[in-house]
């Protein structure tokens, strides 16, 4: 993986919220941040893709222990309280704001390198021609 995504996520900018060299009072800067972040949304660079990049970790996959019985005439459709646990599962998910499309992938461990991986998945389905840029929310909160 060659791109512009690795080299952001190599120098550093990518990191976890508190653990950055230098993290002072960044209140006064929380504006500014609201402003850019808007600013894309409502006007996209030109040549250029906007994805928003969220993550969703710990998700059970559950199914229910019996099948659902179906409604009859005067019954509603009943459902078992009880679930069987298949363990849990992660995803990682870009939406691109300007038609609607989603990249998502469900790695089986939640870790950077999963999330690196994610990045260039986002990177081979966008042509090389647009530039990238991503709105990611909450990493590792």
């Amino acid at each position: 993986m060659n791109s512009a995504l690795e080299a952001f996520y190599l120098a550093g900018s990518l990191t976890q919220p508190g653990r950055a060299a230098g993290t002072g009072n960044r209140a006064g800067a929380v504006g500014h941040k609201v402003v850019d972040v808007a600013g894309l949304y409502h006007n996209p660079p030109e040549r250029a893709v906007v994805q928003c990049v969220d993550e969703k970790s710990q998700i059970q996959a559950l199914d229910r222990s019996q099948p659902v019985l179906p409604m009859m005439p005067g019954m509603p459709e009943w459902r078992t309280h009880d679930y069987l646990w298949h363990g849990i599962t992660s995803l990682f998910a870009a939406f691109n704001i300007a038609d609607g499309t989603v990249i998502s992938q469900l790695p089986r461990r939640h870790r950077a390198i999963e999330f690196r991986k994610f990045l260039a998945a986002i990177d081979k389905a966008v042509p090389a021609e647009l530039d990238v840029h991503l709105v990611c929310d909450d990493w590792w909160s």
